[in-house]
């Protein structure tokens, strides 16, 4: 896509601008940006980038062409010869400067792109695109205009075998999200994808058109291209789409938290080990499919935790336990641990701990005098193990 000058120049924010463009044409006419060499003749149509000391005293410009200069030139380089330019401050990066401004037209071309395809100009499903994105912005949905789109271009009911895939490109992927999701429309067409908040979103229905076989290849395809993927649950109505988007948006979220959170605390190898760490998560391979399920409860513990502390919805007979260990030097509350996540298998229990099994049916009675329990109640066990998991994160 062609830019012009004040359209870069309104986005183009990391930077102090010491002056900005008066009467720089709107006509979006300028390609990507070349560094300037030592040009005495600036070609129409073309943005350069230079610092301003490497400019000549007197240079000529064909109409059209815009110049971002670093620093203020020579007051007779410009001499009014350039109608476009745009002077930053001096002790900008020459180097960053042109990745910024041809990230700016990333941004545009993805723009372009995204708005081609929710046209239909280049996607069939472009008119369901824009329902289910209504959907998910507003929680509005045209349910007989959704209807008749699906039977018309996928064969499709409003029930089926549904699932949500949230994909976001990590910083390896090379291709525009526009230019991304026309590739995935094409080459697997018994989805609906579109770009929405800088990833793709995909639906997919397993139940017609389009089989597990198929379903694989697309993660793979996902996968091959540098995305890591958030999945919701399945579900049967297409109208709930709105719905398990949030699933999809959540596991992603999540997963990608958690898994650097992973590396972050890995020991670290020493220096003279020969062996390099990972920089950045993208190299050090996080994983990149991420299921709600796998992460409900996680988003249940951090819901919960948005009013109060974890001790403050800890279980009663967690803290009478943990009173009488900090008193006593006793080690109750471990030992519970292990056997709540044992299902209560003393024998499994005495093994995990390195104990005999009449120590463990010792011990578990002696938990039930203190914490005031006899371990049977079954919202009292679920509130001790959701207090073990508030209070290990």
């Amino acid at each position: 896509m062609k830019l012009s000058l004040p359209m870069i120049a309104e986005k183009l924010n990391f930077a102090v601008l010491s002056e900005l463009p008066k009467g720089a044409s709107k006509e979006l006419r300028l390609n990507r940006p070349v560094f300037y060499t030592d040009e005495k003749v600036l070609k129409a149509d073309t943005l350069y980038i230079c610092k301003g000391l490497s400019l000549p005293a007197k240079i000529s410009a064909e109409d059209g062409c815009a110049l971002i200069c670093i620093g203020f030139p020579e007051k007779t380089a410009s001499n009014r010869a350039i109608n476009d330019i745009l002077i930053l401050d001096k002790d900008v990066d020459i180097f960053k400067l042109g990745n910024a401004v041809n990230k700016i037209f990333d941004f545009y071309d993805n723009l372009e792109e995204e708005q081609k395809l929710l046209s239909g100009e280049l996607n069939p499903t472009a008119v369901l695109a824009g329902l289910l994105k209504k959907s998910i912005e507003t929680g509005s949905l045209d349910r007989r205009s959704l209807d008749s789109e699906l039977k018309q271009v996928l064969g499709w009911s409003n029930t089926g075998d549904f699932k949500v895939l949230l994909a976001r490109a990590s910083s390896q992927t090379k291709s525009s999200l526009g230019a991304f999701c026309k590739s995935l429309i094409n080459e697997y067409p018994g989805i609906i994808a579109f770009v929405y908040q800088q990833s793709i979103v995909i639906v997919t229905n397993l139940f017609r058109k389009f089989q597990e076989e198929n379903y694989q290849k697309l993660l793979q395809f996902l996968q091959e291209n540098n995305y890591r993927i958030g999945i919701s649950n399945g579900f049967s109505s297409i109208y709930d789409t709105g719905m398990f988007y949030r699933q999809a948006r959540i596991a992603l979220d999540f997963g990608v938290t958690q898994e650097a959170e992973k590396l972050d605390a890995a020991p670290q190898q020493p220096e003279d080990s020969g062996e390099r760490l990972p920089e950045t998560p993208e190299e050090a391979q996080i994983p990149e499919i991420f299921y709600f399920s796998d992460f409900a409860l996680s988003y249940i513990l951090d819901k919960a935790t948005e009013e109060f502390d974890q001790h403050e919805l800890s279980s009663p007979i967690y803290l009478r336990l943990e009173k009488y260990d900090r008193e006593y030097n006793t080690d109750y509350l471990k030992t519970l641990k292990v056997y709540l996540f044992n299902n209560q298998n003393a024998v499994q229990t005495a093994k995990d701990l390195y104990i005999h099994r009449a120590t463990i049916i010792y011990r578990i009675k002696r938990i039930c005098e203190i914490g005031q329990t006899d371990l049977a109640d079954p919202q009292e066990l679920l509130h001790l193990y959701l207090t073990f998991q508030l209070l290990e994160r």
